[in-house]
């Protein structure tokens, strides 16, 4: 999805999220709020989760989310780590998974190393 279209909520990741995604904006501006260390956690969560919303089809969006693993916090690496990890299920589900709703912060031990490396 180009980044001038609109946002809308991603029927690819039904996930019940700690904060509310942003409302509708550009890619390029929810990056900008994503990597703003002067904005509030919670802000930036919500442009956090408003780039997942573009949904796993929007290369732009998951780029801009995986500069975020630049971030001093481990918290915020750890749930961003939680969302990258959807898009891998997501294009691995017709061959591996078959339930992502199940999915809890829990399962996230392996990208949260990876993005406590980084």
């Amino acid at each position: 999805m180009p980044h001038d279209q609109e946002l809308t909520t991603s029927p690819d990741f039904p996930t019940i999220d700690p904060a509310p995604s942003s409302l509708p904006q550009s890619i390029p501006d929810l990056r900008t709020a994503l990597l703003n260390t002067k904005s509030p956690l919670f802000e930036r969560y919500r442009a956090m989760f408003a780039l997942r919303d573009f949904g796993a089809a929007s290369k732009e969006a998951v780029l801009a989310l995986a500069e975020g693993f630049g971030d001093a916090s481990a918290l915020f690496r750890y749930v961003l780590s939680f969302l990258l990890l959807l898009y891998i299920l997501y294009y691995l589900q017709d061959g591996y998974i078959h339930n992502t709703a199940s999915l809890s912060m829990g399962n996230t031990s392996a990208l949260a190393t990876y993005g406590s490396s980084c």
